[in-house]
């Protein structure tokens, strides 16, 4: 594995020990919460990091394959991009905690291991995602290095939110909404 890339593996394998040490420690009826203004419950925080592993994983193997301009979701299109995503958040958030984690871990295994596989140039790859334009409108390219760099940090922002989530009392229309869910 490059070095520089084996840095960023690093980097995510810190952040998801520290995320892990979280939902260790979470009591069950936690996982349905949700921090202040943020739309995902505690679950719904893991499934998106799981999904988002996954698109990743498609996308290195994308580009070993050869493609040199890849799509996140392979699509160019915002609202397929965005079912791309939701819906595996959907189906995984409404997996039992246990399960959940270990396709989170799967997940970001499969990205471990495509991660592998890149050589100097791949690194160089032209990543896009569907909708996000620069200020001018056009759309935004990342190489995809700087993309990995992103994704390295991706679960921080997340175990974030979640520490809000779990240090907020729930609010009583949140609670009548988990409940409805569940029913």
């Amino acid at each position: 594995m490059l070095a520089e890339v084996r840095v960023l593996i690093e980097r995510a394998r810190a952040a998801r020990i520290s995320l892990d040490g979280l939902l260790d420690v979470l009591p069950p009826d936690y996982w349905s919460r949700a921090a202040p203004g943020s739309r995902w419950t505690v679950a719904e925080q893991l499934a998106h990091l799981a999904a988002a592993d996954l698109m990743l994983a498609t996308l290195l193997r994308a580009v070993i394959a050869g493609e040199n301009a890849v799509w996140l979701g392979e699509t160019s299109d915002p609202a397929e991009l965005l079912r791309r995503r939701e819906e595996p958040i959907a189906r995984m958030a409404g997996l039992p905690r246990t399960e959940l984690r270990i396709e989170a871990g799967a997940a970001r295994e499969r990205v471990n291991t495509a991660c592998a596989d890149l050589d100097t140039a791949m690194l160089g790859a032209s990543v896009e995602v569907a909708g996000a334009l620069d200020r001018w409108g056009r759309q935004l390219r990342w190489e995809l290095r700087g993309y990995l760099v992103y994704w390295a940090a991706h679960d921080q922002s997340h175990e974030a939110e979640i520490r809000e989530a779990i240090a907020t009392t729930p609010e009583l229309s949140t609670v009548a909404l988990t409940q409805r869910r569940r029913i």
